[in-house]
């Protein structure tokens, strides 16, 4: 079995409201750039888990859940990072309080192969635990909480596609171009597996890459 070039919709497409938000960003970092999706993570694997999971479940307690979200991310912003998409870059930023970039820790110009989402590992609970877990090709790591990670999705998915190519969600190729047919491709989110294209959407049916 080969992997084939991927198809040309790697993902789905990025949500309006997640576009806005990384637009904000990008203005307030002071980057002469569009922003195409942004994310909000953490600096290691154990915040991620801790206070990750609190913020998440926090917001969902009636009245007072968004002041104790509030609280919890004023109280430890200073393990916060925020991963941006540009039209042209991926930058990694300390995450301030009400999400104001603070200092830039990293920045990559999008290209194939930039970041993979998930564990390196392959046991279960670890490619659980790590499922939010960006991967940037020179070693950077920042940890999504473990739930809701159709962010980090939309960072590997953009953060991989060449500025302009047709992968991009952000600027889709037109409805009448031609989509390959059935077969297996490189994962669209980065994971280190080939997934099952069935000629109009991505299925759930992995395979492990050639060796």
């Amino acid at each position: 079995m080969s992997a084939s070039s991927g198809p040309y919709y790697a993902g789905p497409a990025i949500r309006k409201y997640n576009q806005r938000m990384a637009q904000r960003v990008a203005k307030r970092a002071h980057v002469n750039e569009q922003g195409v999706a942004v994310c909000f993570a953490f600096n290691n694997l154990l915040t991620s888990l801790l206070i990750g999971v609190v913020e998440d479940v926090a917001r969902f307690v009636p009245t007072v859940g968004s002041l104790i979200e509030m609280a919890i991310s004023l109280l430890t912003f200073y393990f916060h990072r925020i991963v941006l998409v540009t039209d042209q870059n991926v930058y990694v930023y300390r995450d301030w309080p009400f999400h104001i970039p603070g200092k830039q820790l990293a920045a990559y110009p999008r290209h194939a192969g930039l970041v993979k989402l998930g564990s390196p590992n392959t046991g279960g609970f670890s490619r659980f635990i790590r499922r939010g877990q960006l991967n940037f090709e020179d070693g950077h790591v920042v940890y999504h909480g473990i739930l809701w990670i159709r962010r980090a999705r939309y960072i590997a998915q953009e953060a991989n596609s060449p500025v302009g190519s047709p992968q991009s969600t952000y600027s889709p190729v037109p409805a009448s171009a031609p989509l390959p047919g059935a077969g297996w491709f490189q994962d669209p989110e980065g994971q280190p597996v080939l997934r099952w294209w069935d000629g109009t959407t991505w299925t759930g049916y992995t395979s492990p890459q050639p060796e």
